[in-house]
């Protein structure tokens, strides 16, 4: 355990696994971070949010989101999994066990700032939904 959330080793170059579930009834065109890590513009450290009624996750500046609109009312399952495959790191998004897309990860930008769940790391955005059972697996 991180005596602090800013040592939460999370980067776009090391292995890590997020989960969570949540619940959001309507969609909504501002940007409403789940969870967030770094830098709040361009090149978010890891980041998961909606947009639009669709989940867009933030690795490194690469993003992947979600094909459906999931601000449904309805609990979803959401895996954020960054691994290295073959020697090059890329970011898979699950949406209820089905992999969405899987992005190569070029990122490398690392960050001291905390780890925040339902806002983003500047503090000026929100999430409006339900979460459960967030954890982080490295």
């Amino acid at each position: 355990t991180p005596t602090n959330q800013a040592s939460l080793p999370i980067a776009p170059t090391q292995a890590f696994t997020i989960a969570v579930w949540f619940k959001r009834n309507a969609p909504t065109s501002s940007y409403e971070p789940l969870f967030s890590k770094g830098d709040i513009v361009g090149t978010k450290q890891v980041a998961m949010f909606t947009s639009g009624g669709k989940i867009v996750a933030s690795v490194g500046g690469n993003t992947v989101s979600s094909d459906a609109v999931l601000c449904d009312g309805n609990w979803h399952l959401l895996v954020l999994a960054n691994e290295n495959i073959g020697g090059t790191w890329k970011t898979r998004l699950y949406v209820d066990g089905s992999a969405t897309l899987t992005e190569a990860n070029s990122g490398t930008s690392t960050s001291t700032a905390n780890f925040r769940i339902g806002r983003s790391t500047g503090g000026g955005d929100y999430y409006y939904g339900l979460l459960d059972d967030f954890r982080v697996y490295q």
